[in-house]
């Protein structure tokens, strides 16, 4: 299995958040379990990702493991994507309207994110907000497969693909007449099987965790005792959710809705983990809340979809021009390892084939 950027080896377990305590993120609305059915259907790409780190081209080739922190890198297109998107997130949020539980350490940061109110002099926003781990679960272990319809001589638990992803199916367990998809590790990534989950799973398994520096601005810990500078690390961490009842702050917001969960506290040096400070106290028969929550469809989309109709979503993946010599090499790509081209076009992705549609691709690229 891929490891963290900084290690290389086995991933770090993430703990099951709990419907709600302290370390629970998002704690007040339950996320859907992985759906399996006919839309977003996948496969994994059979040649391995190369690096360790989180990646828009990991999760386009289907290969974002559960339980993995993926950390980011300083300067890469995928922080310099969410950098601006997540500022902007904790900026609307301390913009939400009383009794919304806006904490102070959620106003520092988003002070922080407001370019005109730098807490550190001449800094810039990648400079005082840094996305540290993406947490995105594509791929779900599975310990114990079923390979009974694998090919015969892969059906030996021993077997280990040499140098490529393998993909298969297997018995679904909860209906003998369905088949699930699976896929295999080769031995460079740990060998272990996988379920490979539905697209639309996917926006609810991830999780963007990241720092706010706030220099001399905010200097408090979680019971507003006043602390030195450089003391606490102060964090940030959003997902995807549906807004409970008790995060109804005005009448026009409605339980169930998608929105953002957006929890502030410290990091755990030890883990490195966000711990999320409390947003407000248990109010019977409410629960006590970690998190505060934004209803906008548009940033929930941007920060969270790898890919939808409306367009709001991450930049799409593709093959870099330098890499495709000529039209034969890419006939050869495309046959041998099955890559696809994706264009992006206004609330469409269109799927090139045939080599006049993909001479097409690659003068547009």
């Amino acid at each position: 299995m891929p490891g963290t950027a900084s290690s290389g080896h086995n991933p770090t377990p993430v703990a099951q958040q709990n419907a709600s305590g302290p370390h629970a993120v998002g704690a007040d609305a339950g996320r859907p379990a992985p759906a399996r059915g006919q839309w977003g259907k996948t496969s994994v790409h059979a040649e391995p990702v190369a690096g360790a780190g989180f990646s828009f081209e990991r999760a386009h080739k289907t290969q974002c493991t559960q339980n993995v922190k993926y950390m980011m890198s300083e300067n890469c297109e995928e922080r310099s994507y969410w950098t601006p998107l997540v500022a902007k997130t904790l900026f609307k949020a301390a913009q939400l309207p009383d009794p919304a539980p806006k904490t102070p350490l959620l106003l520092a940061c988003a002070r922080a994110c407001n370019p005109d109110r730098m807490p550190l002099e001449g800094a810039e926003l990648d400079e005082v907000l840094k996305i540290t781990t993406v947490e995105y679960a594509q791929l779900l272990l599975c310990s114990q497969p079923d390979l009974s319809l694998r090919e015969t001589d892969k059906q030996d638990l021993s077997y280990v693909p040499d140098s490529l992803w393998e993909n298969y199916k297997s018995p679904d367990p909860k209906d003998s007449t369905k088949q699930r998809d699976m896929a295999q590790a080769p031995q460079a990534e740990g060998g272990a099987h996988y379920i490979v989950t539905n697209a639309r799973a996917w926006p609810w398994t991830c999780k963007l965790t990241g720092t706010v520096e706030l220099g001399v601005s905010y200097l408090k810990d979680k019971d507003g005792s006043d602390v030195e500078v450089g003391e606490i690390e102060y964090g940030f961490a959003l997902t995807a959710s549906r807004r409970s009842k008790s995060h109804c702050y005005t009448d026009g917001q409605k339980e169930q809705e998608w929105v953002i969960s957006i929890s502030v506290g410290h990091m755990n040096e030890s883990t490195n983990r966000l711990v999320p400070w409390q947003t407000r106290a248990a109010v019977p028969p409410q629960p006590e809340s970690y998190c505060i929550m934004l209803g906008d469809k548009k940033l929930l989309n941007s920060l969270f979809w790898q890919t939808n109709e409306s367009g709001e979503h991450w930049p799409a993946w593709r093959v870099q021009p330098d890499e495709l010599a000529d039209d034969d090499m890419l006939d050869d790509m495309v046959r041998s390892s099955s890559i696809l081209l994706f264009i992006t076009i206004p609330s469409h992705l269109c799927l090139c084939v045939g080599r006049s549609a993909r001479r097409a691709a690659c003068a547009s690229i």
